[in-house]
């Protein structure tokens, strides 16, 4: 019982629950900082605590991604089933989102880094894509909103008028 107190006083800040052949994960700590969580059968994440600065969520077959954290810096959810990624915290610095079915991407933070979104249905791959295509759609976008403009371009491009 002694030890049991002990570790209910730790403050744990790194979950590793890769590799593991899970379809849930249990509810998370509020001091975590860095969950990993790849390579399982994940469908779903609980709720994602305030101080979380990394998530590795990646080889699992998650459809959507719970509220991010305002601290996230560091997103990894390559190879899963999203449809949509929920509005990015300001703080993120590298996402990788490639390999699902994103058909467009929330606004990017100013502090983003680093993207790699191939193999979904984006009419970019990376950062210096995605900013040379801002800028060429800029009038666009300013007009018509960021969604639409993707839902212009998916549209095109599946009738090879680009």
């Amino acid at each position: 019982m002694k030890y049991l107190k002990k570790y209910e006083q730790q403050i744990i800040t790194k979950l590793d629950y890769s590799n593991k052949n899970l379809f849930e994960l249990p509810q998370l700590p509020e001091s975590l900082e860095r969950l990993s969580c790849y390579n399982n059968k994940l469908s779903e994440l609980p709720p994602l605590p305030d101080s979380l600065e990394k998530l590795e969520c990646d080889e699992n077959n998650l459809t959507e991604l719970p509220q991010l954290p305002d601290s996230l810096k560091i997103l990894y959810c390559y190879d899963n089933n999203l449809n949509e990624l929920p509005p990015l915290p300001d703080s993120l610095e590298i996402l990788d989102c490639r390999r699902n079915n994103l058909t467009e991407l929330p606004p990017l933070p100013d502090s983003l880094n680093g993207l790699n979104c191939y193999n979904n249905k984006l009419p970019f791959n990376n950062i210096n894509e995605y900013k040379k295509w801002y800028q060429e759609n800029e009038a666009m976008i300013e007009k018509v909103g960021l969604s639409k403009t993707y839902k212009l371009y998916n549209k095109a491009s599946k009738y090879n008028i680009l």
